[in-house]
């Protein structure tokens, strides 16, 4: 990075410390990866600490190592739609939503997606990371008491299980292997950031993420979603019941209900138990 454009930013920017504290991090930045940090924290001043500067450098730094203009463009518009969300911004736990971008950015998806090669590898990771843009953006439409009912970190956790699952994803013989992968990170998105889905209680929110991270098979996803939003005026014992019976994937849900005695698809003969 030029000195230059260290001292100007140093000039402009309220934090003044970070920047001499970063200095190490910032040699990392060269060619257009420079122009795009420097953009980042201009526009986005008010909300600069440590961290964010940190998550700046490594999404200034991916930004600018894919080949692909028209893609890097859609990568950065998406980052950008990000901090114009009010919503977001606001958000106690705003920081987590940079932590796993730059968590995205870190991930060897090599040994998930079937690639050619390293710059195919950042294409999927620039499409995911605008995927859960997209998702995240669908705020604005919630019922502004909903909006924060919600932990940003417990959707997160569920979100990069889904992503540690892809491997598992049943793609259906001669169709395209990434496609499938990316259309259930897609549905996945879908479904927990969907207005009616996002604005269920917690306790249903939460069965939502278990079962819809787990589920391999997109049409029965795309069915889950259709179920939920049917059994969403139940009671939350109803729903959580009713909601695991409509799957046929094992879940967290199906073992706790298994344990409640609860579960109307978990049923095991004791005459068959080999318990002592």
């Amino acid at each position: 990075m030029k000195k230059s454009t260290i001292v100007k930013l140093y000039n402009e920017l309220d934090n003044k410390e970070i920047i001499i504290k970063k200095l190490p991090r910032m040699i990392n930045i060269k060619g257009s990866a420079e122009d795009i940090f420097y953009d980042l924290c201009i526009k986005n001043n008010d909300i600069l600490d440590s961290d964010v500067l940190d998550y700046f450098i490594s999404i200034s730094i991916f930004s600018s190592s894919l080949d692909d203009n028209f893609e890097k463009e859609k990568l950065l518009n998406s980052i950008y739609n990000i901090f114009d969300n009010d919503y977001l911004v606001s958000n106690i736990d705003f920081n987590v939503i940079l932590e796993n971008i730059q968590y995205i950015i870190g991930t060897a998806f090599s040994k998930v997606f079937d690639l050619y090669d390293e710059e195919e590898e950042k294409y999927y990771i620039s499409e995911i990371i605008i995927e859960l843009s997209k998702g995240l953006s669908k705020n604005k439409d919630y019922d502004i008491n909903k909006i924060y009912d919600h932990e940003l970190r417990a959707i997160f956790e569920k979100f990069f299980d889904l992503l540690e699952d892809l491997n598992n994803t049943n793609v259906p013989k001669n169709e395209d292997y990434n496609k499938n992968l990316m259309d259930r990170i897609k549905m996945f998105l879908d479904i927990i950031f969907s207005k009616e889905i996002y604005e269920l209680d917690d306790y249903k929110y939460n069965v939502v993420l278990d079962m819809a991270s787990i589920v391999e098979d997109i049409n029965e996803l795309s069915k889950l979603k259709k179920k939920i939003v049917f059994y969403n005026r139940l009671t939350d014992e109803d729903f959580e019941v009713n909601l695991d019976n409509s799957v046929d994937t094992l879940t967290d849900t199906s073992i706790k209900l298994l344990k409640e005695g609860k579960s109307k698809t978990l049923k095991f003969s004791e005459n068959n138990s080999n318990n002592k």
